[in-house]
């Protein structure tokens, strides 16, 4: 291996479903304030979220009714969260929200209910065999519960119960992860409001890294690499590595 390029990278040492609902919840409130200004608007999320309790409502999509609870709405923010595209849309999404307007559920029922294009099976089995043996289940539970708005919620489609029905084995049953310091060059690239590989992931590789660059890109959600200034950037550090 001659270089790296970590795009939004998930350090080893972390813990990501134990530490996922502060990510996403210290995110909300960056973006809240970095777009509105109004920190009083996420007391009232939080506050309209806690009113819901066990609400359950109902949309009717393409001639079909579907009941949904407060969980589903806080998908609305995530995604927007979750794209560099959306994030000023989090704000006024929040707020259409809490007045009541849950319209826009119609798209993301539309789009769970479809047909996924994703290589599910794959995802399941990597994350089951490599990142849930170093996870426990009651400090995600006990995390999750510390964040008021976002208690109850699966922030990750595969948890402990999903291993239940996938049962792979984990990986350091038969190799142990590598140890040591990569000397050579590496481009570490994370957005600044990234909810699931935030910058201090980043920030946390350095050390393993010596010879790493840490590009942050301002107003940026996860892969910041798939920009157009991502992927500049990318060319760049290509072309000015050493020749052979």
């Amino acid at each position: 291996v001659k270089a790296l390029i970590l795009d939004s990278p998930l350090p080893h040492d972390s813990n990501h479903d134990e530490e996922v609902y502060q990510n996403i919840d210290s995110t909300l409130q960056k973006v809240i304030w970095h777009y509105s200004g109004r920190e009083g608007l996420y007391k009232d999320w939080v506050n309209y979220m806690s009113s819901l309790k066990d609400s359950v409502f109902e949309m009717t999509v393409d001639s079909v009714s579907y009941a949904y609870t407060k969980y589903e709405l806080i998908d609305i923010p995530i995604d927007n969260l979750s794209s560099h595209g959306s994030l000023k849309y989090t704000v006024p999404n929040i707020e259409k929200v809490m007045n009541g307007d849950h319209s826009q559920l119609a798209d993301y029922l539309s789009y769970y209910l479809g047909r996924s294009r994703q290589a599910k099976g794959m995802r399941y089995s990597v994350w089951i065999g490599e990142e849930l043996p170093e996870e426990n289940e009651a400090t995600i539970k006990r995390n999750m519960e510390s964040i008021e708005w976002l208690s109850g919620y699966a922030a990750n489609d595969i948890s402990f119960k999903t291993k239940k029905h996938w049962p792979v084995g984990s990986i350091y049953e038969y190799w142990d992860w590598p140890k040591g310091k990569f000397e050579g060059p590496a481009l570490i690239l994370s957005g600044e409001f990234d909810p699931w590989t935030p910058v201090w992931y980043g920030k946390m590789l350095l050390k393993d890294f010596p010879n790493a660059k840490h590009s942050i890109y301002a107003e940026n959600s996860h892969l910041p690499g798939f920009t157009k200034k991502g992927t500049d950037d990318i060319a760049d550090y290509l072309n000015a590595l050493p020749k052979e």
